[in-house]
């Protein structure tokens, strides 16, 4: 323990030395008092970086920001027919626009073509809009198209098919532009957040990698007492032994809470024992 804590420790106000469980306490501090005692000389651990994977449940010891724009491409809200806005222009359930598909757009399997005039390009939700269309039309608003395994053929073969528009789609109509749900550079966890699974898996679709975390606290556990032994051992009820029930919950309070334990093991109940453990590689 520092030498300006053991100072302050001694200088704190003597409490009330009214021993009601005659345990032989000299002075008692109010909890209070303890607390603040903490606040002063306890400080912020110094940062690490960890792999986002092994993240979970880490302070976040600096604002973790996004590495890319997401979605890093216009993508489609609907299934459908990427097109053009003005081809649709007037389309209704008695004025059938025809447009001829000429492939298609899967997530992870773009098309690689421009749409041109009167033409489409089916399309998956989540998959690339391709160059030269500007809306998506639902496949709802459609009429005509082949049965799926058949249109899949038709491509296969270079063939497409025609599709009919029976409603009109306004351009950009069921488009996600470029940076929709996360802006490349925003911030999207400050400083000091819990980082739960949910937010990894939004770290990760935005790119990053590892991250700036809080180093785990070190905690050690002093249990003291002649009559305990072990977890998994007989005590010898001759010798008036018990079993060490507060280990297992300390140690498993302190990791819940992010911290790792040290643990010297059952100290005998003598003081100069019990001070070397306490004091030993400890900064508070």
């Amino acid at each position: 323990m520092q030498e300006n804590a053991v100072e302050d420790a001694v200088a704190m106000p003597k409490p009330p030395e009214n021993d009601v469980r005659m345990r032989g306490f000299a002075r008692r501090t109010p909890v209070a008092e303890v607390l603040a005692w903490i606040d002063r000389h306890v400080t912020p651990l110094p940062p690490e970086h960890v792999p986002l994977t092994a993240a979970g449940g880490r302070v976040a010891a600096a604002p973790i920001a996004a590495n890319i724009d997401v979605p890093g491409f216009p993508r489609a809200m609907m299934d459908g027919y990427a097109v053009r806005a003005a081809d649709t222009a007037g389309a209704g359930t008695y004025n059938r626009l025809p447009l001829r598909v000429v492939g298609r757009s899967m997530p992870g399997v773009p098309f690689s073509g421009t749409v041109g005039p009167g033409e489409a390009v089916q399309i998956m939700t989540g998959a690339a809009v391709p160059s030269g269309a500007d809306a998506v039309l639902p496949a709802e608003a459609t009429d005509g198209a082949p049965e799926p395994d058949e249109c899949l053929a038709r491509l296969q073969r270079g063939e497409g098919w025609t599709v009919y528009a029976i409603a009109e789609v306004a351009p950009q109509k069921h488009i996600g532009p470029v940076g929709e749900d996360i802006r490349r550079g925003a911030v999207v966890f400050e400083t000091g957040r819990i980082l739960r699974p949910q937010d990894l898996g939004v770290a990760a679709s935005a790119g990053v990698g590892d991250v700036a975390v809080v180093r785990r606290p070190r905690v050690r556990l002093v249990l003291t007492g002649n009559e305990l032994v072990p977890v998994g051992q007989k005590p010898d009820a001759a010798r008036c032994q018990i079993i060490d029930a507060n280990g297992s919950m300390l140690a498993a309070l302190v990791a819940r809470d992010g911290g790792e334990t040290t643990y010297p093991g059952i100290l005998p109940d003598d003081e100069s024992v019990i001070r070397e453990a306490l004091t030993a590689d400890a900064d508070v």
